[in-house]
């Protein structure tokens, strides 16, 4: 009976507080009956201002300038122009501050893009591709006469699009965003593909393009203005072209750049101190990478 008649009561008082009561108020009684307080924001203490001082002083015209001059190159993969030009950037920047700067050299083996075309036959005109990331260690270059063929467009792949194709001895074109179906457009007969972006170029589309096997499957980025000419030529009917193009590997002088800058000698507070007592003593590493990475090493400009 008793057990009732709480539950009662509790319904009741509820059912109140929705009605007669403002909720608001109903809540400030069980807070203050349970000793329960909101969290208020602390007052700013002089770390926090000087932290938002030292925000307050970012020159965006000058950001704004490392990135133009970091991003200028076509690719900042190690071993290629970009790479070694941001390194003496970013060196004479540390320096113009007064930093303590050494360099540490070590190789590294990259695959570097020897270059690449596309002739449609019977024009003059050549248009550039790219070479993506080798499969393994088997990059995709062609033979040194080239490779020639009729021009199909498979779209993305899909079986419906292969339907009714003629893919033995075709260079194909074939949207980014097609997965892994170039694996299979090579294995019916295809001797090359093109790939273009369709809109569909993520990270996860561009780690289905090259595999941890080395498979003989050469693979090549297409700028999108070309990629609409070809594709609206291999519209029309039967177009021959013929690509020329090398990849290989090179071992490559890499560096690492140390910029020191040292902490004061005065004492940390108390609450910091371990074994160490001044802040010379502590060492605090803030660690980035200067150079880029791409499925396309000769397209990655480290920003867009």
């Amino acid at each position: 009976m008793r057990t009732k008649f709480l539950l009662a009561a509790t319904a009741a008082f509820f059912l109140l507080s929705v009605t007669a009561f403002d909720p608001a108020t109903i809540s400030r009684w069980i807070e203050r009956a349970i000793g329960w307080e909101p969290l208020r924001e602390a007052p700013p203490t002089a770390e926090a201002s000087s932290l938002r001082a030292a925000v307050a002083q970012i020159d965006a015209t000058a950001l704004e300038r490392h990135l133009r001059v970091l991003t200028a190159d076509s690719s900042r993969v190690t071993g290629y122009a970009g790479a070694a030009r941001a390194a003496r950037y970013i060196e004479g920047e540390f320096r113009r501050l007064g930093l303590q700067v050494t360099r540490e050299f070590f190789p590294v083996s990259v695959p570097r893009d020897r270059g690449g075309r596309l002739r449609v036959a019977g024009a003059d005109t050549t248009i550039p591709i790219y070479g993506l990331w080798p499969n393994h260690v088997r990059p995709p270059s062609l033979p040194p006469g080239g490779i020639s063929g009729p021009l199909i467009d498979l779209g993305r792949g899909s079986l419906a699009e292969l339907d009714g194709k003629r893919l033995a001895g075709s260079i194909a074109l074939m949207g980014f965003g097609s997965g892994n179906a170039h694996v299979q457009a090579r294995a019916l007969g295809a001797q090359a593909i093109l790939l273009y972006d369709d809109g569909r170029v993520t990270r996860s589309e561009a780690a289905e393009k090259f595999l941890q096997v080395p498979v003989d499957i050469p693979r090549f980025w297409l700028a999108g203005a070309d990629a609409n000419i070809l594709r609206s030529q291999a519209r029309t009917g039967a177009v021959e072209v013929q690509l020329q193009a090398r990849m290989d590997w090179e071992q490559v002088q890499a560096s690492n750049l140390f910029a020191v800058l040292p902490g004061l000698a005065e004492d940390m507070p108390r609450g910091q101190r371990r074994e160490i007592e001044q802040w010379s003593d502590q060492i605090i590493v803030l660690q980035a990478h200067y150079d880029a990475i791409s499925v396309v090493p000769a397209l990655a400009p480290g920003a867009e």
